[in-house]
Order: C-alpha cells, then structure tokens, then sequence
C-alpha cells in the first residue's frame, strides 16, 4: 500500500512506517519525490527546493516536545528528498478531510476529534507556538492544517517551518507578498491563513501567527481546508478579503459554534495588537485544561504498514 500525506497545499510527502537498525526505534520516513514538479521551469524548482531545503533544516534544529522531532536529517538525491520523524499518525489536513489516500480512507473517515481531544490539542499548539516565538525567537508565519501533524500516540506537533523568520525584531518585511498575482504559488504560504497586514502592508510579526492560530481552530471545527472556496493562491483576491476585514467581523465567525466564536473572535482581529496572548486565550477558554505537556486524552491510533530499505532504517512495504 502506498500512502501520502498532504504537508504542503501543493505537493505530496509519501510517508513510510521505519524501524531504526541501530536501536529499533518506530519512526515514520517522509519521502518527497522531485518529478512532481517536472513541470516547473528550471528557477522555479529552484525556488521550491530551497523552500522545502530551509523548512527540513529549521525543524531539525528545533527541540521542543509539540515540535515534530526529526530523528535523522533532510537527505536528497537528484530524485527526491527525504528524512526521519517519530512515527506520524496524519497531517490536520488529513483528518478534516483532504488528500485521504486510498489505502486509508475508510480509517480516515470515520476518524472523529472528541471535545476533550480538540481543546487539548489546541492548547498544544499554543504551548508549541509559544516556545517558537519566546523561545526559539522565530515567526512560524505558516500554520495550517498542512502544517500540523498528529503523531500515533495522538499529540498535536508543529511542523511546516518553509517560511520562518527570526523574530528578533519587533516586525519582519513579508516581501515575498508582492506581484504574486500568476506566479509559482508553491514560494509563498496558503493566503487562506495569512494574517491581513502582511497581505495589505507586508508586515508580519508574532502576533501574525495568532491570527493564523485562530483561523486554523475554525477550519478544524468547519472540517475544510478552504475556507473561502478559493481557487488559487491570488494574491489580488485575498487583499481584498483582508481589506474588508478593517471594517467588519470576519465572516467565518458565523460559520462555527458559539464557543468558538468567543476563543478565536480576539485572534482574528485586524489590528494584530488587539489579538491577545496565546496564554491569555489558553487560561479564558479551556477551564480544566493546562499548559502542562503531558499525555493527551486522545487514543493511539496506527495505520502504518509500509516501508523501503535503507542504511539507517527497515521496512516493511506491501507492494500491488
């Protein structure tokens, strides 16, 4: 069986099931393989690789336990990239219901988030991001479904760093919004995301990642990775959406439950200065539940069954 999963909006990992010889731990082996973007002009792979290059090299450097832990590093031939994770369960993407593989589709489907599991998985998220802004000095300036995965003891990792930026400073210039409209849509990130004043003033800073954050809990509840049904990445058309956004509530407020509303309306402001603190929204919205990394309420849940030999690593792949 042959399976992917959907870490970017444009391009497909393969992920296989992997033991590491030299002490059999489980992991889980993202192969990435370059002939999906055979299409591409030269410069634009180009483009595209060291997006993919710069996203592996920054995760791998990052220790946190809501950060997706790399246990061997980005490896690329003139094929494919691939390298080692702990054991990978599926991307949010997955579980709402986008770029299901086959082989795993009955699974998938009937996957359900209880409450419980949700509130404490969104809480995860918060711990992670807040490590990456006060701790690893970085804006994610990515967060999607694409970009969160659940490992198969059912935690919420952050992973997706293509686009990171330190954030040593207070703001960060998001030049790569500019003249977008019909460019390569795979060097830059899903608009349907992005927080409005880096869209209208490529300007981004942490509290970027706040909206991104709010947008993602409304997806999750509303089991879409598109919100607004758009087509492409349009730069011209999500300026647009943002710019109405200074006079008016998001529209995606109506869309998702009461309780919801109240956690995500603060993030989803226009002014980034009125979006609060992630641990502020943390201790107002999820009464029992801490910031404490701890064994999530979820159930492990595996489907793996596949694999391909290397030097590091053994599989077990089911071939047609």
């Amino acid at each position: 069986n042959n399976r992917s999963l959907k870490l970017k909006k444009w391009c497909v990992w393969k992920i296989y099931n992997g033991v590491k010889k030299s002490t059999r731990e489980e992991a889980s082996i993202f192969l990435l393989e370059k002939k999906q973007f055979e299409l591409y002009a030269k410069d634009e792979k180009e483009v595209i690789f060291n997006i993919i290059r710069k996203g592996i090299f920054q995760i791998t450097k990052l220790r946190h336990p809501l950060v997706l832990t790399v246990q061997t590093p980005l490896e690329e031939s003139r094929e494919s990239f691939a390298f080692a994770t702990e054991p990978i369960f599926a991307s949010m993407a997955n579980i709402i219901g986008e770029s299901i593989p086959s082989s795993v589709v009955s699974e998938l489907m009937n996957y359900k988030l209880h409450d419980a599991e949700l509130k404490f998985g969104i809480l995860q998220l918060f711990e992670g991001l807040n490590f990456i802004h006060n701790e690893a000095k970085l804006i994610h300036r990515n967060i999607s479904p694409h970009s969160i995965l659940l490992n198969t003891n059912g935690a919420w990792k952050l992973f997706g760093f293509d686009y990171s930026v330190s954030s040593s400073e207070n703001e960060f210039e998001c030049d790569f919004y500019e003249n977008r409209r019909n460019t390569n849509i795979l060097s830059f990130p899903d608009l349907n995301f992005v927080a409005p004043e880096c869209i209208l003033n490529n300007k981004c800073t942490s509290r970027s990642d706040y909206y991104s954050i709010g947008m993602l809990i409304c997806v999750i509840y509303l089991k879409t990775c598109n919100p607004y049904k758009s087509r492409n990445n349009d730069i011209s058309d999500f300026k647009i959406r943002a710019a109405n956004l200074s006079t008016s509530k998001h529209p995606i407020l109506e869309k998702v439950p009461p309780i919801v509303q109240g956690v995500v309306e603060p993030l989803l402001s226009f002014n980034p200065e009125q979006r609060p603190d992630l641990r502020q929204v943390a201790k107002g919205a999820f009464g029992r539940f801490t910031m404490e990394s701890k064994s999530p309420p979820g159930r492990k849940r595996r489907f793996f069954c596949w694999k391909r030999n290397n030097s590091n690593y053994t599989q077990k792949m089911k071939r047609k």
